[in-house]
């Protein structure tokens, strides 16, 4: 057990990582930011660690930390990685990071045994009124469905009513949509689902729900208990394991990231190393592997979107 006491500048820091991530500031500008932060939250306790055996973090953020990307800070500056986002030494490249929302609820969502798994493998609730949604993000989320076979509702299907109906038949659940993290809300064609709707759903079937939703982990702060979000609200549906967003990560790159996650989901990696593998392959590859002009490697793109809950592997039916 490590304690640090808390700085003063802690909260004007993390405001400065905000404009930095918000504003798409120049890599020099956020890494000096992001170091900064590492250096005064996490490299301490890091170095309790025994780092040759452990390779997961679980964070459990209170107040202000819980707008922190911690796989996105950056643990070392060096000259000759500091002209590119893709060569910056991010803490996800040394620990497979995820989030909890306290204490009580990882213990309760870790140790909980699920009496049957959804007949069900996957299916995708593709909203129609994405104004701004890419036409790679139709065409990805069908690419999804075909590699792990199941459904996509979309366009008039893509109800509340046949989520409440269907949801529960699927392993796995890919939910495009807008979301709005202060009203508590996702949109199925014009019509809101509400957080408080989610906590009367029985998700206990589904082992993993993939938010490619605005501001999913974002909510009122309830000392003790943390974000009061959609992701939260689907945890106590009973579904262990969800990825979530921090922020309003634009819709192309959190699509291109998903499509990435899935394939490495399918062989069998935990949810936590599968994201960061996503990533990771984003960040280098985004300028060559789709034509997009609007999206970039930026933290901006890829960093708010994390794994919360139970990190185990994701298993499929033949």
């Amino acid at each position: 057990f490590y304690q640090i006491k808390k700085p003063g500048h802690l909260g004007n820091l993390i405001d400065s990582l905000d404009t930095a991530i918000m504003g798409e500031s120049k890599v020099s500008i956020f890494s000096n930011t992001a170091n900064q932060l590492y250096n005064l939250i996490v490299k301490k306790p890091i170095e309790c660690l025994d780092t040759s055996k452990i390779k997961h973090l679980q964070i459990i953020p209170d107040g202000k930390l819980n707008r922190i990307p911690f796989a996105a800070l950056v643990s070392e500056l060096k000259p000759s990685s500091n002209d590119a986002f893709s060569k910056l030494h991010y803490l996800a490249n040394q620990f497979n990071i995820s989030y909890g929302f306290s204490s009580k609820l990882v213990f309760d969502v870790n140790n909980k045994v699920r009496k049957r798994t959804a007949p069900k493998s996957f299916a995708a609730f593709l909203a129609k009124d994405l104004k701004n949604i890419n036409r790679y993000c139709d065409q990805l989320v069908d690419i999804i469905r075909g590699k792990l076979g199941g459904e996509i509702y979309m366009n008039e299907n893509c109800t509340i009513e046949n989520f409440k109906t269907h949801a529960k038949d699927y392993n796995v659940l890919d939910l495009v949509m807008h979301g709005c993290g202060t009203a508590g809300a996702l949109t199925f064609n014009y019509k809101k689902l509400f957080d408080i709707d989610i906590y009367d759903l029985d998700l206990s079937n589904t082992q993993l729900i993939y938010l490619t939703a605005c501001e999913t982990n974002v909510g009122i702060l309830q000392k003790g208990e943390g974000i009061m979000s959609l992701s939260r609200a689907f945890t106590y549906s009973g579904c262990p394991t969800l990825v979530s967003t921090l922020w309003s990560v634009p819709t192309e790159s959190t699509c291109l990231i998903s499509k990435l996650f899935f394939d490495e989901i399918k062989n069998g990696k935990p949810v936590d190393m599968a994201l960061w593998e996503a990533q990771r392959a984003y960040i280098k590859g985004v300028d060559t592997m789709e034509k997009i002009d609007t999206i970039t490697a930026h933290p901006l793109y890829w960093a708010g979107i994390i794994p919360i809950g139970k990190m185990e592997p994701i298993t499929f039916k033949k």
